[in-house]
């Protein structure tokens, strides 16, 4: 537990989302992250997840790598293994979840089916206008999305994302700062 990104060399970038401005971005990174770009090869497994491996055979764990995309948005992340075991990160346009922020009903099943009805971090009430209902929900959900994805497994939502043995919303909790949560894993 703890906060995810703490003590790792790790950046951000900005991609292009076609397959070359994926590649693009990779080399970019690990030449940023003092590797050589051509020792190493970007491939997914067969759930989806992007991964770096060695060219050669290596001792050292190849850096972990991570996309998201929404829309416009496109995001990288990479980080050296060395200190981490996974790594994730997600991306939502706030837009998407203003029907959702303006109707009490639809917020509360969004809640319940998301983050949990035990949770009690998000409620309507806290906040009077939809947009920074919104914006927290956005939080909440990427911040999921992204344990999910650093976990290696997906989500399981009901709604054909993710495998049979994801990780259930719900059972993954947050704690603490917004901007740096604490993560405990149930069920």
């Amino acid at each position: 537990m703890g906060c995810i990104a703490a003590d790792l060399e790790w950046m951000i970038l900005p991609f292009d989302g076609t397959v070359t401005g994926r590649h693009d971005v990779v080399r970019e990174a690990l030449a940023a992250l003092g590797h050589d770009p051509s020792g190493f090869v970007l491939y997914h497994t067969p759930w989806g997840q992007p991964r770096l491996r060695h060219r050669h055979r290596s001792g050292d764990p190849a850096p972990l790598v991570s996309f998201s995309h929404d829309g416009l948005w496109r995001l990288a992340t990479f980080a050296d293994a060395r200190d981490a075991c996974g790594l994730g990160v997600d991306v939502l346009r706030i837009e998407r979840l203003m029907r959702v922020a303006s109707s009490p009903n639809r917020f509360r099943r969004f809640v319940d089916r998301v983050i949990g009805p035990n949770q009690g971090r998000v409620s309507f009430e806290a906040y009077d206008d939809p947009w920074q209902r919104a914006h927290m929900l956005a939080l909440e959900f990427c911040a999921r999305e992204a344990v999910a994805k650093a976990l290696g497994t997906g989500l399981r939502l009901g709604l054909g994302m993710g495998a049979a043995y994801g990780a259930h919303m719900p059972e993954i909790a947050l704690y603490g700062s917004v901007d740096c949560p604490e993560v405990e894993l149930r069920g």
